[in-house]
């Protein structure tokens, strides 16, 4: 065997010695990986339910609110044709039935020049030219340069985009080829009814498209209508731009299609005009169910998610006492009696219809219930929640504790960050302590390596000289 051959073994050998060594010590590392890796696991256990506490917190602070107790009078409003009248209710409505006809629909007033030959010169000067146009009460001063070569088609287009321009108005205007060779200019109020009508001070611009005040009988009821090729307003009766109703047997006019002034708390959005032949559509307004239903459920969600998160930690469970005390705690308020007299009130969470369900979570498990205690008397029903001895308020002063920059959640986890960096530290510190006991033994033994190659290769050589001579010398 060669030298080579004999080395590259050795140190093979050595190898596996130092290898060897390690494995030996790796129980070390392990143990404090496997302490890292736990407190790792209750680090993200506590960031998981300092979440959890905080959604819970922000569901308990709607309840605690000013108004928290508004969100059971929640109302909601059924029509009997969505297609004709629309609507909704906020917690002002009152619990009724109501009747609605539809007689006409709010419009935008609409006012259209004469027809004019495109092709034909507009005859206005070089110069800028105002005109006043009002929309109701906004009154807005239009201004239009023009450079004195202007046809029809070119004058009218540049009123258009000066109209359009101007800062604030409530009018659209637009420029329409009515025919191949003439055209026009519409203008439209930007908002419906009587009190947002158009009107005009006369002026020669506007008096060269046929808007004249005279001519048209502008500010009366008997407006003149635009014709195939005349100015004049779409509607002659400017009342006519206001929406009709029958309400509960009342006439009632609006500018807008959308009235929330008729009946306290209640928006109508009307649609479509009825004929004298329909009947009434019919708007039933109750409480809104399904909205309170939610909002509690929000809280309930929150609670549950909490005890959720202990539940599934026994580590936490069996570990921390604060925790798994709170768990109990947070057991026992659904259990509570939160009202001494049921005369004026509901005394258990249970009697609106609200248990725990087979997996252990607060739910609305009777919705009839729960409908049949809102419908009788919501404001007891909201004192259940929102009482200073009420669910939200008992539930908030059990989480108080864990809560805030000086709570319980934010010390164990500083705690525990501290732990997993002297844990981390130790790791490192006794890995490096290995591997120098390694390379130390790696040196020692090359060493003696070296002192038995050496003291064998002065055995072989003294060999050599104490061999017999068999020249015949001796």
């Amino acid at each position: 065997m060669s030298l080579n051959s004999v080395l590259s073994s050795e140190q093979s050998q050595t190898d596996l010695l130092v290898e060897s060594f390690k494995s030996t010590q790796q129980g070390k590392i392990t143990s404090l990986n496997e302490r890292r890796n736990l407190l790792q696991s209750r680090q993200s256990f506590y960031n998981t339910f300092n979440s959890r506490i905080s959604s819970l917190v922000s569901q308990i602070d709607k309840f605690t609110a000013d108004d928290s107790n508004s969100k059971f009078y929640a109302k909601s409003i059924e029509s009997s044709d969505s297609s004709i009248v629309s609507a909704s209710a906020n917690s002002k409505a009152i619990i009724s039935e109501n009747t609605i006809k539809v007689k006409q629909l709010a419009s935008n007033d609409t006012l259209i020049s004469k027809r004019m030959n495109l092709a034909d010169n507009f005859g206005e000067d070089a110069g800028t030219i105002t005109f006043d146009l009002t929309a109701g009460t906004n009154t807005k001063q239009v201004s239009v340069t023009f450079d004195g070569t202007e046809t029809n088609e070119q004058a009218l287009k540049k009123i258009v985009q000066a109209i359009n321009n101007t800062d604030d108005i409530d009018i659209n205007s637009s420029y329409v080829k009515d025919t191949s060779i003439s055209g026009r200019i519409s203008l439209r109020a930007k908002n419906t009814g009587t009190d947002n009508r158009i009107t005009f001070n006369d002026n020669p611009i506007l008096a060269k498209l046929g808007l004249v005040n005279d001519d048209l009988l502008a500010n009366t009821n008997t407006r003149v209508l635009a014709s195939d090729s005349g100015a004049g307003f779409r509607i002659a009766d400017y009342e006519d731009l206001n929406s009709k109703i029958e309400l509960n047997g009342i006439n009632i006019t609006r500018s807008s299609n959308n009235i929330d002034d008729a009946l306290e708390g209640v928006t109508l959005n009307i649609l479509k005009v009825q004929s004298e032949a329909d009947d009434e559509i019919k708007l039933n307004t109750g409480y809104n169910v399904k909205s309170v239903e939610e909002f509690v459920k929000g809280l309930l969600t929150a609670y549950n998610d909490v005890i959720s998160n202990i539940n599934n930690n026994k580590d936490i469970k069996r570990n921390d006492s604060a925790v798994s005390g709170l768990l109990q705690n947070l057991r026992n308020v659904p259990l509570t009696k939160f009202n001494e007299d049921p005369e004026v009130g509901f005394s258990y969470l249970v009697d609106v219809g609200i248990t725990f369900d087979k997996s252990g979570f607060l739910v609305i498990s009777d919705n009839e219930k729960f409908k049949k205690a809102l419908e009788s008397n919501p404001q007891k029903l909201a004192e259940l929640f929102t009482a200073e001895n009420g669910f939200a308020r008992r539930t908030e002063s059990l989480i108080e504790p864990f809560k805030g920059s000086a709570g319980l959640l934010t010390v164990r986890n500083n705690n525990l960050k501290t732990q997993i960096e002297l844990t981390n530290k130790r790791i490192a510190e006794t890995e490096n302590r290995i591997e120098i006991q390694a390379e130390s033994m790696r040196k020692q033994y090359n060493s003696y390596l070296k002192l038995f190659y050496d003291a064998q290769n002065q055995s072989t050589l003294l060999n050599g000289f104490m061999a017999p001579d068999n020249t015949g010398l001796m």
